[in-house]
């Protein structure tokens, strides 16, 4: 009878191909990253689906270890704000496919310290399918940057209600954020308060198009991107 059950219970895992396999395998990886404290640094892996199915795929971040007032973000097709540890929506995976989207950012502010992350990635169908990267980032005073590019991300984009702006200043004083619609006309403007963080604009009322998003510190331009309003 003992032997009947077991025979059973290995039928059952033969036929459950995600409780004895791994659906999703990492390729092309770079898990080591250096660079100056006061720059960010990134890792990346692309993700490939192994099975003979689609997979749709989501991922979150564990801080290991990181130095105080660090911070770190990642990209998974949309780039989320420092803070998030989880991305809010799937990326579908044909079979046979890669992913080739996934960047991870550790971002030292100063910090001299090693830090470490792990980055899961999993079947959002089957949560034991996943595979992990654990990422170091090691800050070194011999590649220190004397001037830090001004930083500026968009998401979602294309919006449609909200965007949210990212930002990373060299010089917080008299930077503000603005909103050019395709005729060179100013739909939007603000003063910033802070040299690094985010800010978010109601975009319900902005008919669709092209825009342009610019970002100026000390009364000059600094950074531009295309924006595209869809609803």
């Amino acid at each position: 009878m003992k032997i009947i059950y077991t025979f059973i219970v290995f039928l059952s895992l033969l036929f459950n191909g995600n409780s004895i396999a791994q659906s999703l395998v990492f390729t092309d990886v770079l898990n080591t990253a250096w660079g100056a404290p006061n720059y960010d640094l990134t890792v990346k892996a692309y993700i490939v689906n192994t099975s003979n199915s689609a997979i749709r795929v989501k991922m979150r971040s564990e801080v290991i270890d990181s130095a105080e007032g660090s911070q770190n973000y990642f990209c998974l097709n949309l780039c989320y704000a420092p803070g998030t540890t989880e991305s809010p929506d799937f990326e579908q995976i044909e079979s046979g496919d890669t992913l080739k989207t996934f960047k991870g950012y550790y971002r030292p502010n100063g910090a001299l310290d090693a830090a470490s992350i792990r980055y899961t990635f999993y079947n959002i169908n089957n949560i034991t399918d996943s595979i992990q990267l654990i990422a170091n980032f090691l800050p070194s005073p011999a590649l220190i940057k004397t001037t830090v590019e001004t930083k500026l991300q968009l998401f979602p984009n294309p919006a449609d209600e909200t965007l949210q702006v990212n930002f990373d200043l060299n010089n917080h004083s008299q930077s503000s954020v603005v909103v050019y619609n395709s005729l060179g006309q100013k739909v939007y403007f603000e003063n910033l308060q802070s040299k690094i963080g985010s800010i978010k604009i109601n975009t319900s009322n902005l008919p669709e198009g092209v825009y342009f998003c610019s970002i100026s510190e000390g009364g000059k331009l600094k950074k531009t991107q295309r924006l595209m309003i869809l609803h």
